[in-house]
């Protein structure tokens, strides 16, 4: 197992040791998980495919990285030096146990092999894209912190076509700190993606968080955001493009104090031979008061094949708080093809504005858009004609 202890150097000690603890501790759960399947409370379980071989570790990410503004970009190794980075992400890796969901996770996050750390300033602005590739099969962290006030707004891609590609990515918004991530995975179809994501927002921060799933075999996605003191929101929007992958994603939202605010926006399309499994959940702790949580999914079949579970949850302790869902499952018609139809436009053409058109609005931005269009042009298009 690889580390990130400098027992020589004492003052950067605490958040090593903190780290190296949770790291063993997630290598002990794993032993009592079972690799090949994903549960959840519900009773919820996909298998991965059968060849699929769990020695997948020891590597690292290729990174491309640029910052601009008040932020910098360090290598895993390097910030881990720095007594103050390395004791705010060693105690907030530590504190977190969403790695004890599955095996992979408890895995990944035990035996990672590096990564990086994106550091703002107190009340600074900066922006950040962070590319990821993975040529051999790796698992690595990325820890983002957003200080006191500083608004960070970041783009991070992972991609390549190793057998397996792992990350853990950890974010921390400190007091009236905004955080704006868009994560996008985009892997071949040899690849088996893990991504576990999870979020600490403190006082009147927020998080904004677009997880985008666009390729992989098998691609495993979780983002769980914890809205810990009064005044902190959270938005995540999904996007899942399965034209012949399966995608099991799991968005949640745990309200531990008065005031909080979160919103869940998903988009899904499963084509041909795609599968979905989706799980949003809202938890509202006992006694918190004034807070708020809504989820609404959207999903679409888009081929005779095609699977998808969509389940909501929704977990409220407190009758001062109020929450909701909506989740639906639909199929294009022959009626969603008649104006484009009489306006000239060929079905394909009609079929591909509309999936286009229905995917966009879980995208957010510009970028992101012209992404799913070009997938959407190698993938799905063929997809929905079969």
């Amino acid at each position: 197992m690889s580390t990130s202890l400098y027992p020589g150097d004492l003052k950067h000690l605490r958040g090593n040791v903190e780290l190296l603890r949770a790291r063993t501790n997630a290598l002990k759960r794993a032993e009592t998980l079972d690799p090949r399947l994903m549960k959840y409370g519900l009773g919820i379980a996909s298998s991965l495919p059968d060849d699929f071989k769990s020695g997948y570790l020891g590597g690292e990410a290729r990174y491309d990285a640029s910052a601009s503004g008040s932020v910098a970009i360090l290598p895993w190794g390097e910030a881990m030096k720095d007594s103050e980075i390395s004791n705010v992400a060693g105690l907030r890796l530590a504190v977190s146990d969403t790695y004890g969901r599955n095996y992979h996770f408890a895995s990944m996050f035990g035996n990672f092999g590096g990564g990086r750390v994106v550091r703002g300033e107190d009340g600074g602005q900066g922006e950040v894209v962070l590319r990821a590739e993975y040529e051999e099969s790796a698992a690595d962290v990325v820890f983002i912190w957003a200080p006191r006030g500083a608004r960070i707004q970041i783009t991070e891609e992972s991609k390549g076509g190793a057998p397996f590609a792992g990350r853990t990515l950890a974010i921390f918004a400190e007091e009236d700190a905004h955080i704006e991530i868009s994560s996008i995975k985009n892997f071949s179809n040899a690849t088996i993606s893990f991504a576990n994501a999870f979020v600490h927002i403190l006082r009147g921060a927020s998080v904004s968080f677009t997880d985008i799933s666009l390729g992989s075999r098998f691609g495993k996605s979780d983002v769980s955001c914890f809205l810990i003191e009064e005044g902190a929101r959270a938005l995540v929007s999904g996007v899942s493009l399965a034209a012949n992958q399966a995608h099991d994603i799991f968005h949640t939202m745990s309200h531990m104090a008065d005031g909080t605010r979160s919103e869940i926006r998903m988009r899904g399309i499963a084509g041909s031979q795609g599968k979905i499994i989706y799980r949003g959940d809202i938890d509202i702790r006992k006694g918190v008061s004034r807070s708020r949580g809504e989820q609404e999914g959207k999903f679409l079949h888009a081929g005779i094949n095609a699977e998808i579970d969509a389940i909501p949850s929704l977990d409220i302790g407190s009758g001062a708080s109020i929450s909701s869902h909506s989740l639906s499952i639909s199929h294009l018609s022959e009626k969603d093809f008649f104006y484009p139809g009489i306006r000239g436009m060929p079905p394909f053409e009609s079929q591909a504005m509309l999936f286009e058109g229905f995917l966009s609005q879980g995208a957010g931005n510009d970028s992101l858009k012209g992404m799913l269009r070009e997938k959407l042009q190698s993938a799905i298009y063929h997809a929905g004609r079969e």
